[in-house]
């Protein structure tokens, strides 16, 4: 068996030093990764059941309060966790009463901050009122939809 001494005693060899850098350094190295990949799957297939319940528990609190404030538009929702952005959304669709446009918005469940917001209109197709972020400038419901797939995939 070697003591520490004659290992760094071999460490001083310069063979030794291209051999132990060459073989068992990439080994120590992948290793390390393998594990750190490995216990991070093993955490997501544990925990992603529970976030993706508890964001259904927030999703519904925040629907039944904006519902119960809204009269005239009548909301249906779907929420969404995205594990790649570790958050919850909430997206939620609305008629209007004289049945003339619908609003949709997507919100963050744990904050409630809206995230983007569109109403578009049946009567005039060409008019879309679609914000992202509370932003001043308005865009199509394609470029509605196409920013909010950022939130609703996990990529």
């Amino acid at each position: 068996m070697i003591n520490l001494y004659e290992f760094i005693k071999l460490f001083y060899d310069k063979k030794f030093r291209i051999i132990f850098l060459v073989i068992f350094v990439p080994i120590i190295i992948l290793s390390i990764y393998w594990l750190t990949i490995f216990q991070t799957n093993q955490h997501k297939e544990t925990r992603l059941p529970k976030l993706q319940s508890q964001c259904d528990a927030q999703s519904k609190i925040i629907f039944e309060k904006i519902q119960s404030k809204n009269i005239v538009v009548i909301y249906n929702y779907k929420n969404y966790f995205n594990d790649y952005l570790g958050k919850c959304y909430i997206l939620l669709h609305g008629e209007g009463a004289g049945a003339t446009g619908t609003s949709d918005k997507l919100l963050d469940a744990n904050t409630e901050e809206e995230i983007a917001t569109c109403e578009s209109h049946t009567t005039a197709p060409e008019i879309d009122f679609c914000r992202f972020n509370g932003g001043k400038s308005y865009y199509s419901i394609n470029n509605f939809n196409n920013f909010i797939k950022i939130y609703l995939e996990n990529k």
